[in-house]
């Protein structure tokens, strides 16, 4: 991550809690960012965003506040922030959890699905549920098949893609593709719609545990007992004081083992995409196309 994306991530998780406090939403460090406060006392050197945590109940909130964040917050904000997501955005996002965004940059992740947001803060909401993992685990499985389904239904495959996978004898990619562009694409209204309303419902959880479902690990490692999060505790985070929860040493301990370790010098980079990123301005699809056009492929233009 350059200077310039990092300036803009931190201003914009400043702006996030400044936000959060205006609007009475509760929150808390969480995943590599929160290893990230213990370990380093800020940002994992080779990472590139911030996550946080957020009970169901403030995250379902929090949908409701799209387009009102200057509203809300007032003139305390140092930047521009809006949400985007699956259940708050007409367009096609490819995560199925909301992202806090700064509305002054660019980011198009990977090619194959042409969604653009700014620099962003990841918000994971904190379920219910009665402790139940192999039952958990079930419905985790069915809500990120959900989510893969209605992904694959604007997902792009390019002129180039398809003629070297047909050179190469690459059967399986053209199947796929064929199966994307003839199945899933005209069912993407329906898709999206099915997998806000999983979602949507797990407002009605009840129970002594919470977990993480739009997580990618398993059940057992993104759940925990409700009593992890009876607190917060401030520590610092670059030049910040940020919350984490209560049971913070047991949550991370749960997901990573011993994450005071650190991983071998292999596994030290980003999980994220950068098919283009501009930290000048917002930018539209048709907008990047032409800066591609140009040249400006890998690169970030203009800094």
């Amino acid at each position: 991550m350059d200077d310039r994306h990092k300036e803009i991530l931190l201003r914009t998780m400043r702006d996030f809690m400044k936000f959060c406090d205006a609007a009475g939403l509760d929150w808390y460090l969480a995943f590599g960012a929160s290893i990230g406060a213990v370990r380093h006392k800020g940002l994992i050197p080779w990472d590139d965003d911030i996550d946080v945590y957020m009970p169901r109940p403030d995250y379902e909130r929090l949908l409701t506040m799209r387009g009102r964040v200057r509203e809300i917050a007032g003139d305390i904000l140092e930047g521009e922030y809006d949400l985007c997501g699956p259940r708050v955005s007409e367009e096609d996002m490819p995560f199925s959890i909301t992202k806090f965004c700064d509305m002054n940059s660019t980011i198009w992740e990977q090619e194959r699905y042409p969604s653009v947001y700014g620099v962003f803060i990841d918000i994971f909401p904190l379920d219910s549920f009665d402790g139940n993992i192999a039952a958990a685990q079930r419905f985790k499985d069915e809500y990120h098949s959900a989510f893969r389904k209605y992904r694959r239904s604007f997902r792009r495959h390019t002129f180039r893609a398809w003629g070297e996978s047909l050179l190469e004898g690459n059967f399986h990619y053209c199947s796929g593709a064929l199966l994307d562009l003839l199945w899933y694409r005209p069912r993407r209204k329906s898709l999206k719609a099915r997998f806000c309303s999983m979602d949507r419902a797990l407002a009605a959880g009840r129970g002594d545990w919470r977990i993480t479902y739009s997580a990618f690990s398993p059940a057992e490692k993104v759940s925990f007992p409700a009593g992890c999060i009876c607190g917060r505790t401030l520590i610092p985070f670059e030049n910040m004081m940020v919350p984490v929860p209560s049971g913070n040493d047991e949550i991370l301990r749960r997901i990573y083992g011993d994450y005071m370790q650190m991983p071998a010098k292999f596994e030290r980079i980003s999980n994220h995409g950068s098919f283009f990123m501009d930290f000048t301005r917002r930018m539209t699809i048709t907008e990047i196309r032409c800066e591609i056009d140009n040249g400006f492929r890998d690169k970030y233009p203009n800094q």
